[in-house]
């Protein structure tokens, strides 16, 4: 995982780092370096880069913790710019054991639900220059999958009244088009007496 994101195109492009990864993957650490990639043009760390770093560590470390048949997706964030940075900030991204246990029975008893998390970047002497909030989606790849399945159902019905309904309007605009048949052939006799004709759309 430290590899991984330090060589991620996205994740460098932000300015960050990992400096260290639990083994457990509860904690992940990232350093945000103040340098001419990172500066605004008021000479303090961009707030792009104070936002950007923090994107990605937490789904991917609940996923690690929860296994290979959970999504875990980010669903909103928000960022609180504290005071401006002329230095190096360090990031730190954390779950404790209970908070898994707890995800993990809300994620056997509900198919979907939302999580909030929240990452603060400090300073050197331990103050905060910005707090970044992030709304966690968290389901399973079964239950996706079966949304997927129903939404794609909800579109090819609501495609099925709509070219009902188009070919209602067409009607009313020429009935004559779908009214008129075309004979073929002779009148045959049917057991009644009665002429059946054949006929086929024009």
């Amino acid at each position: 995982m430290h590899w991984g994101f330090n060589v991620f195109p996205a994740f460098r492009g932000t300015g960050g780092r990992l400096i260290s990864v639990s083994p457990d993957f509860l904690t992940i650490t990232a350093r945000l370096r103040y340098n001419w990639r990172t500066k605004n043009i008021m000479g303090s760390v961009y707030g792009g880069s104070l936002f950007a770093v923090t994107d990605g560590p937490h789904p991917i470390m609940l996923m690690a913790a929860l296994g290979p048949e959970s999504v875990v997706l980010d669903k909103a964030a928000s960022i609180r710019y504290r005071k401006p940075a002329y230095e190096d900030l360090t990031v730190q991204f954390h779950f404790s054991p209970q908070e898994i246990l707890e995800i993990e029975h809300r994620l056997k008893h509900e198919n979907e639900f939302e999580y909030e998390v929240k990452a603060d970047l400090t300073g050197k002497d331990g103050s905060v220059f910005a707090t970044v909030e992030r709304t966690l989606y968290v389901t399973t790849r079964q239950y996706m999958a079966e949304k997927r399945k129903a939404r794609q159902a909800s579109q090819a019905q609501a495609e099925d009244r709509a070219q009902a309904q188009a070919q209602a309007l067409s009607h009313a605009a020429d009935p004559g088009r779908f009214e008129a048949q075309q004979t073929v052939g002779r009148p045959e006799e049917t057991d009644d007496g009665k002429d059946l004709v054949k006929t086929v759309p024009p």
